[in-house]
């Protein structure tokens, strides 16, 4: 009537201790299966065809992360260069109707919102005091106030 008597105490130490084993041991398995298959995807080569904006697939050289075409660095340019000295009045997101510019505040002077978006590839060094002229310039020019006045008066006929 062993089985019977309730004053046993049962030891569940060593239970705990070939679980957790156990587990470990699978742990183990598991770690070194998938550093195995991160390796093989890191020796694979790099895909070459690639989907751009409009949905199409384009084949493209594989480079370096650290290297990029002309053609590229003469892209980014072109669109800073068209953000920063544009003067646009209208502002045109692709998920809204156009709407009139009211510019962003830069010290005393306002510049367009694509000027002072664009303006972030500057160095931080840089970037403030060449928003502060270009906003200076825009004021003895009067510019961003004539053009915001032409395009309110077409308002009606381009903005309903």
């Amino acid at each position: 009537m062993n089985l019977l008597d309730r004053d046993r105490e049962i030891n569940l130490t060593p239970i705990f201790i070939v679980g957790n084993a156990g587990i470990s041991l699978i742990l183990l398995i598991l770690v070194v299966i998938l550093n195995g298959k991160m390796g093989k995807i890191a020796s694979t080569r790099t895909p070459t065809l690639v989907e751009l904006n409009d949905g199409t697939s384009a084949r493209v050289a594989p480079l370096p992360h650290n290297e990029r075409t002309s053609q590229a660095i003469t892209n980014f340019v072109k669109e800073i260069m068209r953000g920063l000295m544009s003067w646009n009045a209208v502002r045109t997101d692709q998920s809204k109707k156009p709407e009139i510019d009211q510019g962003v505040q830069v010290g005393e002077h306002k510049v367009t919102t694509s000027a002072s978006d664009s303006a972030y590839a500057i160095s931080e060094d840089f970037r403030a005091n060449f928003l502060k002229e270009l906003g200076e310039q825009g004021k003895r020019t009067k510019i961003f106030k004539k053009l915001q006045y032409i395009f309110r008066s077409v308002r009606p006929k381009y903005f309903n």
